[in-house]
């Protein structure tokens, strides 16, 4: 018989294969690679999601019920985020009704104290003490009975919540010739407002609070100054805008902050409650994109924004 005997080199016939071995190990590479980018990429937005969901949620822990997520895809995610801004809406919502039912209560409370005063007995007892100090000579008597019983009627209004911006301005007016009487030369007024917004509507005791709040806070406490406050109005699209500004020695930035945040939230009972008051009241009354505004610098004086509807 024949043979026929072939000698093939060892990687020749290996060679084949390491081939093949080589280009699958680097397809499986390829393939880690791109998996891995495709964990990180979906890790990545779901982190990113969460963390945006984190971030609001530590607004609602300071008392910012305005805020909510936006809701963009359609996975569990996204429905934790609609729960949960169904939860802030829910709290929101509730917290306002209490604040409802508190002001409804205080209004009923403060009908119920004018009710009690009877205040044409009130103004006929001033009236009587202004004509005795007239009979006297007692000028200056008299001209204080005579703001205080200003002050006393057109601020209790016969109970009612809204007056016309004039009588607010007449109620200042009774208000600061009392405390420039008080404090002479230390202060003066300045009132800029046309008859045709003199004619506008707006609830009643939103510009006492301020005028008093620039005398004490901002005029006030430093010795020697020469306070001038300035009230001027405006209508701008529907809207009157009240500004109640002074050259006082202004707010310092974070007592500002804080005074703002108080405003809204009411996270201290001791802060601005005048201007929290007037703020809410404007708010309930006429809707949230209404209200008070504080702008302010330390030794550059306050501005505060009083906004309504024009009605």
């Amino acid at each position: 018989p024949f043979y026929i005997v072939a000698n093939i080199p060892n990687d020749e016939i290996t060679k084949g294969g390491l081939q093949i071995l080589k280009k699958f190990s680097f397809i499986a590479i390829i393939i880690l690679i791109i998996s891995f980018l495709i964990a990180y990429v979906i890790s990545d937005s779901i982190t990113k999601r969460i963390n945006q969901l984190i971030d609001v949620m530590a607004n609602v822990e300071n008392s910012k019920f305005s805020v909510q997520v936006p809701v963009v895809y359609n996975d569990e995610i996204s429905v934790l985020k609609r729960n949960f801004n169904w939860m802030v809406e829910r709290i929101r919502n509730l917290i306002d009704a209490v604040y409802k039912s508190n002001i409804e209560k205080k209004e009923a409370e403060l009908k119920l104290l004018q009710a009690q005063i009877n205040p044409h007995f009130l103004y006929n007892t001033l009236d009587s003490i202004n004509w005795l100090a007239v009979r006297t000579d007692a000028s200056e008597i008299s001209y204080i009975v005579k703001n205080l019983s200003d002050y006393l009627r057109i601020g209790l209004n016969k109970g009612e919540d809204m007056t016309s911006i004039e009588n607010e301005i007449k109620h200042i007016y009774a208000y600061f010739n009392i405390q420039k009487f008080r404090f002479e030369d230390k202060i003066n007024l300045e009132v800029n407002i046309t008859s045709e917004i003199l004619n506008h509507k707006t609830i009643t005791l939103v510009l006492q609070p301020l005028v008093e709040n620039a005398i004490l806070h901002g005029i006030l406490k430093e010795e020697g100054r020469k306070g001038v406050i300035t009230i001027t109005a405006e209508e701008i699209e529907g809207m009157i805008i009240l500004e109640v500004k002074d050259n006082g020695i202004g707010i310092e930035k974070d007592t500002l902050l804080k005074i703002l945040e108080n405003m809204n939230n009411f996270t201290n009972a001791d802060m601005g409650y005048g201007l929290r008051n007037v703020h809410q009241r404007i708010r309930y009354k006429f809707g949230e994109e209404y209200g008070l505004n504080i702008i302010s610098e330390k030794d550059k004086g306050t501005s505060c924004l009083l906004i309504f509807p024009a009605i």
